[in-house]
């Protein structure tokens, strides 16, 4: 054995050399052809590049007139008032539109500026002395139910809608003091419904504050609060509850309480919301051009046709807004700077190229070449001058293979012999590692079925040599010695026919009697037959099983595998002795669980279990003898038979194998 490995070490060593040495030489030779004909290769990329950027510049002015031609025909020939109209024209392009009065007031979304000139507390006496009355009951007198009733009372004095909300908010809150959660969130729901517009004279939204109020009642289960989600979503969506400075965070813990992704409602809500906060992003990034352009009354010189003037937020490479006057409302239409470069470049500006080339819209503030030798970055838009069209090789590897042709075939010839010499040196490595631990396996083998066989043989030979020498005084005495050698017969009999049947497996020579065979009476034999060793390591054992379970088998073959799993079972047990078997059907397929509570088998090792003399080492099983055949026979049996073996193991939990077999 040390003279072959020193014969399989000195071959690798000569392998590594010829690697070393054939693959230094061949690189220099591929280097040293090619090193003229980079230069002008790279003179002609780049002279592609530039006039891509070209290109793409005079598409981007192009399609920059064309959408401000196309709003201005739309506006000027149907007059919109509302996007949802304007989408379903061109929802492929533009992403939103904000409508705006001449006082800066959004009406499209509903978002206005002076939120609390909106709507106000009336100044109706008698309302105004209910509701005085009401809050003293509530926060002075904290007499809860009178309050209710007061409250109630101020609604008919009620003569506007934010007084008709303000009552509505106390009731609802009145109810939540006194535990009716449900009543509470249902008033809330109404707020939600009738007064989406309507603030207090602090310009919060009723229906903000009503839905802040139903998110905090976290008892309430999802299923009842999501009607009332969906409505405020719904109706944020359609322009009737105000966009205020908290709607951002109510929306956050919108989406921290729907937890079912599988729900088709709850999905459907968060599309909602994320159109919603798609508007409030781009209310936060243009409301300050918007404002500034509504102020500027003085005329403008209008940079896009149809009258539009542009404005490009200089925050990243997202979108940009097309901002016009018209019919005293300001329509601004936010168009994503991805769907312009999506539409140049449909147009095939780098086609009819050497090579092929990306595009990339980017931030001044971001260029990166993604270690991309080949990119260069020009502006491509004198309106967007703060961002950069970057060009680069979309393939570095077609360059280099450009680059190699005339040395094609060398380079070829070194990747085939360099893959060659790899994958010989890593097969002989394989296959030295691989007599290594046969031989190894085969001298514990060895041990292990000297140790197996000779341990029942002991106990025979010691309990016949008591019986022939008249040491058993007693007929029970003899019995139950002869008992004794009867099991240990058995057991070494079951270890033979483990040896036997791998014997038979290696050589091919398998062949079994397949008959109808009942899988429950069968195993009922078995743990007869096992019955000896399980009382005498006290072992529990549960047997559950379905009736008429019949399967193609021969029935010897199947009494050896489950004998083994059992004598596993009984060999690596830990302190709690219990053995669990369970037969049962499904469709056209019978079950077998052998399970145990014994010491487990470590995961990454599973998958050797049913290797041949493998066995699984550890502190608590090192005492334990074994040939390492025996589930290897076992799955070799089921395969056999048309059926599989599985296996599922936690460390000193116990081990469960299920045998699956067709009826």
């Amino acid at each position: 054995m040390l003279k072959q490995s020193f014969k399989s070490s000195r071959l690798i060593i000569i392998y590594v050399l010829t690697v070393v040495i054939s693959g230094s030489i061949l690189t220099w030779l591929s280097l040293n052809s090619i090193a003229n004909f980079r230069e002008l290769t790279e003179k002609r990329i780049l002279e592609e590049e530039q006039a891509i950027v070209k290109k793409y510049a005079e598409q981007f002015a192009d399609v920059l007139d064309s959408l401000g031609a196309k709003l201005d025909n739309n506006l000027t020939g149907k007059n919109f008032l509302s996007f949802k109209d304007f989408q379903k024209e061109e929802n492929s392009i533009y992403k939103n539109c904000f409508i705006i009065n001449q006082k800066g007031d959004y009406i499209n979304p509903l978002y206005p500026l002076n939120i609390p000139a909106l709507n106000s507390v009336s100044n109706n006496i008698l309302f105004q002395k209910a509701i005085q009355k009401a809050e003293l009951l509530e926060f002075a007198d904290t007499d809860i139910k009178s309050a209710k009733m007061q409250y109630m009372n101020a609604l008919k004095f009620s003569r506007t809608k934010s007084d008709s909300a303000f009552v509505y908010n106390g009731i609802a809150r009145i109810l939540n003091k006194q535990g009716e959660t449900e009543e509470a969130t249902l008033k809330y729901a109404e707020i939600i419904t009738g007064f989406g517009s309507t603030t207090n004279d602090f310009g919060f939204s009723y229906a903000n504050i009503a839905m802040s109020q139903i998110l905090k009642n976290v008892d309430l289960a999802e299923g009842n609060i999501l009607p009332v989600i969906k409505s405020y979503v719904l109706n944020l969506n359609n322009n009737k509850i105000l966009i205020a400075n908290n709607t951002k965070s109510i929306l956050k813990e919108i989406r921290k309480f729907l937890k079912d992704p599988e729900n088709l409602e709850i999905r459907e809500i968060k599309s909602l919301l994320s159109n919603i906060e798609l508007v409030i992003q781009d209310l936060e990034r243009f409301d300050p051009f918007v404002q500034e352009f509504i102020k500027n009354n003085q005329e403008r010189n209008h940079i896009i046709k149809g009258g539009f003037d542009l404005v490009n937020p200089a925050d990243s490479v997202k979108s940009f807004m097309l901002l016009k006057r018209f019919n005293n409302f300001n329509y601004g239409f936010i168009i994503g700077l991805d769907t312009v470069d999506h539409l140049i470049r449909n147009k095939g500006i780098t086609d009819g190229n050497r090579f092929s080339y990306n595009t990339k819209l980017i931030a001044e503030t971001s260029i990166s070449r993604n270690s991309n030798s080949y990119a260069i970055e020009r502006e491509f838009s004198p309106f967007f001058k703060e961002k950069k069209l970057q060009v680069g090789i979309k393939d570095k590897d077609k360059v280099n293979d450009y680059l190699y042709k005339r040395k094609l075939a060398i380079v070829s010839g070194l990747i085939l012999l360099l893959t060659a010499m790899i994958i010989g040196l890593y097969t002989m490595v394989k296959d030295v590692y691989r007599k290594r631990e046969i031989e190894k396996l085969r001298t514990d083998f060895v041990s292990n079925v000297t140790h197996e066989l000779k341990t029942p043989l002991t106990s025979i030979n010691m309990f016949a040599e008591s019986i022939l020498l008249d040491r058993a005084r007693s007929d029970k005495q003899i019995k139950k010695y002869a008992n004794v050698i009867v099991k240990e017969s058995e057991k070494l009999k079951r270890s033979i026919n483990n040896i036997l049947e791998f014997s038979r497996n290696e050589n091919k020579k398998i062949s079994y009697n397949l008959n109808d065979t009942n899988l429950v009476f069968l195993v009922r034999d078995v743990l007869e037959e096992m019955n000896y060793w399980l009382e005498l390591n006290k072992f529990k054992v549960k047997f559950i099983y379905q009736e008429n379970c019949i399967v193609k088998a021969d029935s010897e073959a199947l009494k050896q595998v489950f004998s083994n799993l059992i004598s596993n079972a009984i060999k690596y047990a830990d302190d709690s002795k219990l053995l669990h078997i369970k037969i049962y059907k499904k469709s056209n397929k019978v079950f077998a669980e052998v399970q145990d509570t014994g010491i487990g088998i470590p995961k990454e090792k599973q998958k050797y279990i049913f290797d041949k003399f493998y066995r699984v080492k550890g502190p608590k099983n090192s005492y334990i003898s074994g040939t390492g055949l025996g589930l290897k026979v076992s799955k070799d049996i089921i395969t056999s038979h048309g059926g599989n073996i599985y296996v599922e193991s936690q460390l000193n939990k116990g081990t469960k194998f299920t045998i699956e077999l067709n009826t």
